[in-house]
């Protein structure tokens, strides 16, 4: 036999002297099954749908005057302490993993955080308020001009410097 078989003949290995030689046991065995375990006639099927949310975690889980966020833990695969730290800052803690013994609580660099509910509640409505300053910003460069410039009173001005907006919006609950 030739030194390129892999029955149970030693090989040699490349650049090594005649002595240096491994059984072809040792050689490791494929990974993946070839479905020899599997029973004929079985069905697999896949264990998520494309439309499905990885990090969707069922409100019922989520106990009374807490919120529960998915926030970044790494980015790349580096840790973020800074970011970590600052949400911290902000009152977010990891959720307990022995809470939810069949939740998975980090995955693809993010984290399961929670922090009291009405902490959430005035950071959303602090975001709404800086939202609509912004709007009502953009509407006041539109509308005002520079002092000692002409007004944009004038009805042909107006039809095409007027901003149209609605603040009639609800924060969404969740």
């Amino acid at each position: 036999m030739n030194e390129d078989t892999y029955d149970n003949e030693p090989l040699q290995r490349a650049g090594r002297g005649a002595n240096a030689r491994i059984k072809a046991s040792a050689i490791r065995e494929p990974v993946r099954d070839g479905g020899e375990n599997r029973t004929a006639g079985t069905r697999l099927q896949r264990n998520r749908k494309r439309s499905e949310d990885k990090f969707y975690v069922d409100p019922q889980l989520v106990p009374d005057g807490i919120t529960y966020e998915w926030k970044r833990e790494k980015c790349y695969g580096q840790p973020d302490p800074d970011h970590i730290s600052n949400l911290m800052d902000n009152h977010w803690s990891p959720v307990p993993q022995d809470r939810h013994k069949n939740l998975v609580t980090q995955k693809d660099g993010m984290i399961l955080m929670e922090r009291p509910a009405y902490l959430t509640e005035d950071a959303k409505r602090e975001d709404y308020n800086l939202a609509i300053d912004q709007v009502r910003s953009v509407g006041a460069n539109v509308s005002d001009t520079p002092s000692g410039t002409f007004t944009r009173d004038h009805a042909s001005v107006k039809r095409v410097s007027r901003v149209k907006s609605d603040f009639n919006l609800a924060i969404p609950e969740e």
